[in-house]
């Protein structure tokens, strides 16, 4: 997505006005993300203050009808538990 295009970075602004104060992960994964249309091909969310990531991946069905990223379901990383398991060597 450009970021220089007025229709992209206006929706954008106007989602971010609308949700000033609350946003969230699950709110930049439900609203702001799917609201401007943005993430054909892989969405990636990170929540640092919780150690969090929500991501997802555009698909193409067998009949050729390409699905976006933002519009499929998006998986959630626990990140303090991924890194929390000790390699054994």
């Amino acid at each position: 997505m450009d970021w220089l295009c007025p229709p992209f970075h206006v929706r954008l602004h106007e989602l971010l006005e609308r949700y000033h104060g609350e946003i969230t992960a699950e709110i930049a994964v439900r609203y702001i993300t799917p609201g401007t249309n943005s993430g054909n091909l892989m969405v990636a969310v990170y929540d640092l203050t919780h150690n969090q990531t929500y991501f997802a991946f555009g698909h193409q069905n067998p009949d050729g009808k390409k699905v976006d990223a933002y519009l499929r379901p998006f998986i959630k990383l626990d990140l303090n538990e991924l890194f929390s398991h000790k390699l054994s060597v």
